[in-house]
């Protein structure tokens, strides 16, 4: 027990600087980004756009960077965030819309992001909601967009009760199929290998991470 908290201790001084090395590396590419669209013919108003919405989509990056760490350890983000910045988008349930998509698009053909991981989990609710066709306000809509998930595994298992965590499955394989046939940016990028994409479950109960064959 003593060990466990002196433990704890050293791993949370570590953890706060590194977090705010990697703080300071978000705002020092802020010059970077600016230039670098101004290079390739941004407008004064597009550069600051570009800037803002950057700004604006590592705030919530950050808070995920901190819930990341409650749900998996400190280890796995500190060795993510050693090898490379990773740009979060995140949205319940796993679906793609034109914000989703534009989000992916600048951070790889503005950014430099060079690849795309689906990453679903088990035990989802939003699935959950969706196999069970939760109608609750706003939710109603989210739901009804992981459906297609729902029916490939109906379809392949019409007697049987659908398993949450295959129909998870499903729809990561959908969404990777989705991102290729509705972006043309990315699905170009993905022909010229200058990006990747896949998709991968992360089990709650394990901390395991499976990539989709």
């Amino acid at each position: 027990m003593g060990a466990s908290k002196k433990r704890s201790k050293q791993v949370l001084p570590v953890t706060s600087a590194i977090t705010f090395l990697g703080f300071l590396d978000t705002h020092l590419l802020i010059p970077v980004i600016a230039l670098y669209a101004s290079s390739v013919g941004a407008s004064m108003g597009m550069v600051g756009l570009i800037v803002g919405l950057y700004s604006i989509i590592n705030t919530p990056a950050n808070i995920v960077f901190g819930r990341l760490i409650d749900r998996v350890g400190y280890k796995a983000p500190l060795i993510g965030g050693l090898i490379g910045d990773v740009f979060s988008i995140r949205i319940a349930g796993n679906f793609v819309n034109e914000d989703i998509l534009g989000s992916m698009e600048f951070a790889t053909k503005v950014i430099g992001s060079k690849h795309i991981l689906v990453l679903g989990h088990t035990s989802c609710g939003a699935i959950q909601g969706a196999k069970d066709q939760v109608e609750l306000g706003n939710l109603t809509g989210l739901v009804n967009k992981l459906q297609p998930a729902v029916e490939v595994l109906r379809k392949s298992n019409p007697d049987g009760d659908l398993n949450i965590n295959h129909i998870a499955e499903a729809n990561v394989r959908l969404t990777v199929e989705e991102i290729q046939r509705r972006s043309p940016i990315l699905k170009e990028m993905l022909n010229r290998n200058e990006i990747s994409i896949s998709g991968a479950m992360y089990d709650v109960a394990t901390g395991k991470v499976e990539f989709l064959q």
